[in-house]
């Protein structure tokens, strides 16, 4: 099978699917942006949060405070 081959074969497949499955979703469009998070202090350790790093998964969101938080 040449490429132009299985080009061609991928682009019956889509056209196919996509009457079924509608086109790429692409972004969410109607949320509004998230707010800037610069010259807010941290809630644990006290540090502006622009030198965290924050990840944002589809479950949760985890905070990484650049330095240790002392501990009593």
């Amino acid at each position: 099978m040449t490429d132009r081959e299985r080009l061609r074969w991928w682009e019956r497949l889509n056209k196919s699917l996509r009457p079924f499955m509608g086109p790429a979703q692409l972004g969410p469009f109607d949320e509004a942006p998230r707010p800037s998070s610069t010259g807010k202090p941290c809630p644990l350790c006290g540090a502006p949060l622009d030198t965290h790093v924050i990840e944002r998964g589809a479950g949760s969101t985890r905070l990484h405070c650049p330095a240790p938080v002392p501990t009593p």
